[in-house]
């Protein structure tokens, strides 16, 4: 399941997360669609500094109006 799921916004459960990981340096690995991942750049770069994370992102299309139609919570691709 993706950690940035629209309700991420309001709780922020993800960050805190990453917050745990970034203290005790503990490896991490995420999937997303979302582009609330760059919320969290401060910390993905924190444990990328230590080859510590892996962010995959995928894009089903780049065609804002098919994407909509085949993944409409997901971020728009532009």
């Amino acid at each position: 399941t993706d950690p940035y799921q629209p309700i991420e916004r309001q709780m922020a459960i993800t960050r805190q997360i990453l917050q745990i990981m970034a203290e005790t340096r503990h490896p991490v690995g995420l999937i997303t669609k979302s582009d609330l991942v760059t919320r969290d750049i401060d910390l993905l770069a924190d444990l990328a500094r230590d080859n510590l994370v892996h962010v995959g992102m995928s894009v089903t299309t780049l065609d804002p109006k098919l994407a909509r139609i085949m993944e409409p919570r997901a971020s728009t691709p532009a």
